[in-house]
């Protein structure tokens, strides 16, 4: 890898393949890739945006360490769902918070959103979250 920062190495690649028409999927799961390559211990990466589509309100993109992207489609009005609500990007929407980190083990343990709960259970031990 160059000697640029990370941020710039990948940031340049995105740039890059989102221009030569790369999809959504692809972006996710190339960043993904890219970042474990460079030694960072990713299990689990979520990319949630807003359409215009008249259908679905948003989309997300999962991808998992060893099994890759999956997507998933919300239909207008399900962000009132109680799941949403309790969510960590309701709460950093709502609150105007850019960034949330939560360790999941250990004395400084913060286990306060019911998908934390779920994935300690998956057996990860760290939670990082940004609105961008």
């Amino acid at each position: 890898m160059s000697e640029q920062p990370l941020r710039h190495t990948i940031a340049d690649w995105i740039m890059g393949a989102a221009l030569r028409g790369a999809g959504m999927a692809q972006l996710v799961e190339g960043t993904a890739n890219r970042l474990l390559a460079a030694g960072v211990p990713l299990a689990r990466a979520h990319v949630s945006f807003r359409t215009l589509h008249p259908s679905f309100e948003s989309v997300s993109l999962v991808w998992h360490r060893g099994q890759g992207v999956s997507e998933h489609e919300f239909v207008h009005g399900a962000s009132s769902a109680t799941e949403w609500l309790q969510s960590t990007f309701a709460f950093m929407i709502d609150q105007r918070i850019g960034l949330l980190r939560r360790p999941l083990t250990g004395e400084s343990a913060l286990l306060d959103f019911p998908i934390l709960h779920d994935l300690l259970a998956q057996g990860f031990t760290d939670y990082f979250a940004m609105i961008v």
